[in-house]
Protein backbone atom coordinates (compact mmCIF):
# COMPACT_ATOMS: atom_id res chain seq x y z
CA UNK A 1 0.00 0.00 0.00
CA UNK A 2 1.32 3.43 -0.96
CA UNK A 3 1.90 5.71 2.02
CA UNK A 4 1.02 8.87 0.03
CA UNK A 5 -1.85 7.87 -2.30
CA UNK A 6 -3.74 11.18 -2.29
CA UNK A 7 -0.83 13.60 -2.71
CA UNK A 8 0.15 14.97 -6.13
CA UNK A 9 3.47 13.89 -7.56
CA UNK A 10 4.97 17.35 -6.98
CA UNK A 11 4.30 16.99 -3.25
CA UNK A 12 5.84 13.52 -3.33
CA UNK A 13 8.91 14.94 -5.04
CA UNK A 14 9.27 17.60 -2.37
CA UNK A 15 8.77 15.04 0.38
CA UNK A 16 11.50 12.87 -1.12
CA UNK A 17 13.81 15.75 -1.97
CA UNK A 18 17.00 15.92 -0.04
CA UNK A 19 17.73 19.45 1.03
CA UNK A 20 21.18 20.21 2.25
CA UNK A 21 23.58 23.03 2.87
CA UNK A 22 26.39 22.24 0.43
CA UNK A 23 29.94 22.48 1.70
CA UNK A 24 33.18 23.34 -0.06
CA UNK A 25 36.49 21.90 1.12
CA UNK A 26 39.01 24.53 2.19
CA UNK A 27 42.40 24.39 3.85
CA UNK A 28 40.98 25.05 7.34
CA UNK A 29 38.07 22.64 6.95
CA UNK A 30 34.80 22.67 5.08
CA UNK A 31 32.88 25.89 4.45
CA UNK A 32 29.13 25.32 4.50
CA UNK A 33 26.77 27.45 2.45
CA UNK A 34 23.87 29.26 4.13
CA UNK A 35 21.60 28.44 1.19
CA UNK A 36 19.85 25.13 0.62
CA UNK A 37 20.46 23.07 -2.48
CA UNK A 38 18.55 20.10 -3.81
CA UNK A 39 19.64 17.09 -5.89
CA UNK A 40 17.04 15.95 -8.37
CA UNK A 41 17.15 12.64 -10.21
CA UNK A 42 14.97 12.47 -13.31
CA UNK A 43 15.14 10.34 -16.48
CA UNK A 44 18.45 8.80 -15.51
CA UNK A 45 20.17 12.12 -14.85
CA UNK A 46 21.01 13.65 -11.49
CA UNK A 47 21.86 17.27 -10.83
CA UNK A 48 22.14 19.70 -7.93
CA UNK A 49 20.41 23.07 -7.96
CA UNK A 50 21.11 25.93 -5.59
CA UNK A 51 17.89 27.23 -4.07
CA UNK A 52 19.34 30.59 -2.96
CA UNK A 53 17.54 30.62 0.38
CA UNK A 54 18.13 29.45 3.92
CA UNK A 55 14.39 29.11 4.56
CA UNK A 56 13.28 25.50 4.19
CA UNK A 57 9.70 26.35 3.14
CA UNK A 58 10.93 28.73 0.42
CA UNK A 59 13.50 26.12 -0.63
CA UNK A 60 10.75 23.51 -0.94
CA UNK A 61 8.68 25.84 -3.12
CA UNK A 62 11.64 26.56 -5.39
CA UNK A 63 12.51 22.85 -5.58
CA UNK A 64 8.91 22.15 -6.58
CA UNK A 65 9.16 24.78 -9.33
CA UNK A 66 12.40 23.24 -10.61
CA UNK A 67 10.88 19.77 -10.60
CA UNK A 68 7.73 20.96 -12.38
CA UNK A 69 9.85 22.70 -15.03
CA UNK A 70 11.89 19.54 -15.42
CA UNK A 71 8.81 17.38 -16.00
CA UNK A 72 7.16 19.83 -18.41
CA UNK A 73 10.19 21.26 -20.28
CA UNK A 74 12.96 18.69 -19.86
CA UNK A 75 16.56 18.96 -18.73
CA UNK A 76 17.98 21.50 -21.23
CA UNK A 77 15.27 24.14 -20.65
CA UNK A 78 15.35 23.63 -16.88
CA UNK A 79 19.12 24.00 -16.79
CA UNK A 80 18.84 27.13 -18.91
CA UNK A 81 16.24 28.63 -16.60
CA UNK A 82 17.63 27.66 -13.19
CA UNK A 83 21.35 27.26 -13.83
CA UNK A 84 21.76 30.38 -15.99
CA UNK A 85 21.64 32.49 -12.83
CA UNK A 86 24.60 30.48 -11.50
CA UNK A 87 26.74 31.19 -14.55
CA UNK A 88 26.05 34.93 -14.70
CA UNK A 89 28.84 36.98 -13.23
CA UNK A 90 27.72 38.94 -10.18
CA UNK A 91 27.71 42.69 -10.47
CA UNK A 92 31.19 43.81 -9.60
CA UNK A 93 31.80 46.32 -6.86
CA UNK A 94 33.93 49.12 -8.26
CA UNK A 95 33.95 51.83 -5.59
CA UNK A 96 33.36 52.14 -1.87
CA UNK A 97 30.03 53.77 -2.64
CA UNK A 98 29.01 50.75 -4.77
CA UNK A 99 30.05 48.47 -1.91
CA UNK A 100 27.91 50.43 0.58
CA UNK A 101 24.92 50.36 -1.78
CA UNK A 102 25.21 46.57 -2.21
CA UNK A 103 25.25 46.13 1.57
CA UNK A 104 22.26 48.45 2.04
CA UNK A 105 20.27 46.30 -0.44
CA UNK A 106 20.49 43.26 1.83
CA UNK A 107 20.91 44.72 5.32
CA UNK A 108 18.05 44.00 7.73
CA UNK A 109 19.45 45.45 10.95
CA UNK A 110 19.58 48.92 12.45
CA UNK A 111 20.63 51.70 10.10
CA UNK A 112 22.66 53.37 12.86
CA UNK A 113 24.83 50.29 13.31
CA UNK A 114 25.42 50.13 9.58
CA UNK A 115 26.48 53.79 9.47
CA UNK A 116 28.95 53.18 12.32
CA UNK A 117 30.50 50.31 10.37
CA UNK A 118 30.63 52.45 7.23
CA UNK A 119 32.40 55.21 9.16
CA UNK A 120 35.05 52.81 10.40
CA UNK A 121 35.44 51.34 6.93
CA UNK A 122 35.84 54.83 5.42
CA UNK A 123 38.74 55.49 7.78
CA UNK A 124 40.41 52.23 6.76
CA UNK A 125 39.96 53.02 3.06
CA UNK A 126 41.22 56.59 3.48
CA UNK A 127 44.31 55.32 5.29
CA UNK A 128 44.89 52.53 2.74
CA UNK A 129 44.65 54.87 -0.25
CA UNK A 130 46.55 57.69 1.42
CA UNK A 131 43.60 60.08 1.40
CA UNK A 132 44.64 62.77 3.82
CA UNK A 133 41.69 64.04 5.79
CA UNK A 134 43.43 65.80 8.69
CA UNK A 135 41.04 68.51 9.88
CA UNK A 136 39.17 68.83 6.58
CA UNK A 137 37.13 65.71 7.21
CA UNK A 138 35.59 67.42 10.25
CA UNK A 139 34.83 70.71 8.42
CA UNK A 140 31.15 70.35 7.54
CA UNK A 141 30.53 74.09 7.11
CA UNK A 142 33.02 74.72 4.30
CA UNK A 143 32.20 71.36 2.67
CA UNK A 144 35.55 69.88 3.70
CA UNK A 145 33.80 66.77 4.99
CA UNK A 146 31.78 66.39 1.79
CA UNK A 147 34.96 66.63 -0.32
CA UNK A 148 36.74 64.07 1.89
CA UNK A 149 33.77 61.70 1.75
CA UNK A 150 33.59 62.02 -2.03
CA UNK A 151 37.27 61.13 -2.37
CA UNK A 152 36.76 58.08 -0.18
CA UNK A 153 33.58 57.01 -2.04
CA UNK A 154 35.39 57.13 -5.39
CA UNK A 155 38.24 54.98 -4.05
CA UNK A 156 38.49 51.44 -5.15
Amino acid sequence: MDAWPSLPKTMLAIGKARFSFPSTPEMDGNITSRHYSVRIHFQGQRESFSLYTGNKAAAAAKARDIYTALVTKGWPATREQYKAADSRAPKSVVTVSDFFNRIRETHTGREGTLEEYFGAFRLIVADSFGIDGTKLKYDYRARGRARWLERVRRSG
